[in-house]
């Protein structure tokens, strides 16, 4: 709940009328390491997309953002988890929509992959990322 509490914070109260500001949120595990980001890549509804996500106990956290506004605009935060089957269920926020809730994801992260079912509204889309390396 605190890491979801942190990144929501982040891209609110960032100023978006700065261009190319971004918000940058580090992770740490309790030993004080930082924890590693993973980037996959892909398309999501007919859309390129880099996702950067950060796996932790269960939990992920990450954003991703379409490739034809760059990583500095329309940024979607990402809250989720993980089961030890490695099937996920992750929650999408972002601030250009109406609410602050926009998406969920429901699939599987294995073998450097998310292959995974995205909601939004009414409109549904499968989707399959990359993990590069």
């Amino acid at each position: 709940r605190a890491l979801e509490e942190g990144l929501v914070n982040a891209l609110i109260h960032r100023s978006y009328l700065q261009t190319g500001a971004h918000s940058q949120v580090d992770i740490y595990d309790v030993d004080a390491n930082k924890l590693q980001t993973k980037t996959y890549v892909g398309t999501i509804a007919k859309q390129s997309v880099v996702v950067e996500l950060v796996e932790h106990n269960g939990v992920l956290a990450g954003s991703y953002y379409y490739t034809k506004y760059g990583p500095g605009k329309a940024r979607i935060a990402l809250i989720g988890r993980v089961d030890e089957n490695r099937n996920c269920t992750v929650e999408g926020y972002g601030h250009a929509y109406k609410s602050s809730h926009c998406e969920t994801w429901e699939g599987t992260i294995k073998d450097g992959q998310i292959c995974a079912t995205f909601k939004a509204g009414s409109r549904t889309y499968e989707f399959t990322l990359t993990e590069q390396k």
